[in-house]
Formats: C-alpha cells, structure tokens, sequence
C-alpha cells in the first residue's frame, strides 16, 4: 500500500527524475479558474461576488427541477450573515423554483432567519407565488399549502409579510381567503398574535375577504 501511495503523489518528468505532484484539489475546487499570482487578493470582493452569483444561478436551476422524491441541496446559503441576502436570493430566481423546492426552502428560512427576513421573503416571494397559483389553477398546489402552514412557525412574521399585506391590498378573492383562512385554522397560533390581526383587520375598510380571517 505504501509503495502505490508513493506512485501516485510522484510523476517522472522527461529527464527521469522524479517530481512531486501538486496536491490533491477537492470537489470544492473543481472547475474553479486559477487566478495569477496576487489576483485574488487584489480583488477578492469582486471575486466574492462573482462565485456568489454563478452560486446563486446554479442554485436557481437545481430548485426549479426540485421534486418531492429528491433530497434538497444545501443552498440556498441565505442568513444573518449576508447583508445583501435579498440579492443573492433574486439571483436563485425563487419565481423558477418548484413547489417542493419552497417548501423545503421556507422551512430552512423559518427555522434559521429572524423575523424581520423572514418576513421580507414571506412578503417576496411566498405571497406573490402563492397568489400566482391559485388565480392560475383555482387552487393551491400541495405543497404551497404546506408552506403557508410551515410560515406560522414564526406567527409575527406571518401577518405582517402575508395576511396583513393581502388585506390592505383590496383584491384579495375569497377563493385565496377560504384557502389561507383553512390553513391557519389548523395551525396553533399564540393568542397575542391573532389578537392583533384580528384587530388590525378589523380597522381596515370591509370586504368578504377580510370578513373570512374575521371568523
């Protein structure tokens, strides 16, 4: 065994001697560019942003293909520690993903970020995506159900990113009313929380919509 390890980190170069190889690159740096000498540090924001944009697209593409039989990636990589996340999140284009791919995706960002940005995607993307399904199919796919129900996990971000927003809008349907009404009927929700909905609500100008999360 030693004598193969030997072979393998020494090649003979064209006068016979032998030489060492380089050492052995991980799958993290396969098909990476080499830079030339005193590149990287010179420009290492720009080289952050590039990686971080091939990252984001090539994460993109995966979630859009996502299906239910298939494990989720580890992206997207979105938390505290990014100040741009809503960028880096765009570049994913979360508008492509598949239904299974935001599940699994809201429930990674209702378990890891605070409710502020948690309450920028519920806003962002969940509203809009969910809103987009049911005009379109007059119902709510599968697993978009579920993740209106995975969003009460953090109950502030909830109405302030989707409920509350969906009424002030004034063209909240009663189909998407019934359908968000439903899921929040069977999830537990803290008493100070749908207390101040339902008062929030109650001060906005009627409608059958609002009158449904009223109940």
């Amino acid at each position: 065994m030693t004598g193969v390890r030997e072979r393998g980190n020494h090649v003979r170069n064209g006068k016979g001697q032998e030489a060492a190889t380089a050492p052995s690159i991980g799958i993290g740096h396969i098909g990476r560019r080499r830079s030339p000498p005193g590149e990287e540090e010179s420009h290492p924001q720009s080289q952050a942003g590039a990686s971080g944009e091939d990252k984001g697209q090539a994460d993109g593409d995966w979630h859009s293909g996502f299906g239910s039989e298939r494990p989720i990636s580890a992206a997207p990589h979105m938390d505290e520690k990014y100040n741009n996340w809503e960028e880096v999140l765009s570049l994913t284009k979360p508008e492509n993903w598949a239904a299974a791919a935001m599940f699994q995706a809201t429930k990674i960002f209702a378990s890891n970020l605070s409710t502020s940005m948690a309450q920028n995607f519920y806003n962002l993307v969940l509203l809009p995506r969910i809103r987009d399904n049911i005009a379109e199919y007059k119902r709510l796919n599968f697993h978009l159900y579920m993740v209106l129900k995975k969003t009460l996990f953090k109950p502030a971000a909830f109405f302030k990113g989707i409920l509350l927003p969906l009424c002030r809008s004034g063209s909240c349907s009663l189909r998407e009313a019934l359908i968000i009404a439903s899921a929040l009927a069977k999830t537990s929700v803290p008493m100070l929380h749908s207390g101040t909905a339902v008062l929030k609500i109650a001060e906005m100008e009627y409608s059958g919509a609002n009158s449904i999360f009223l109940r």
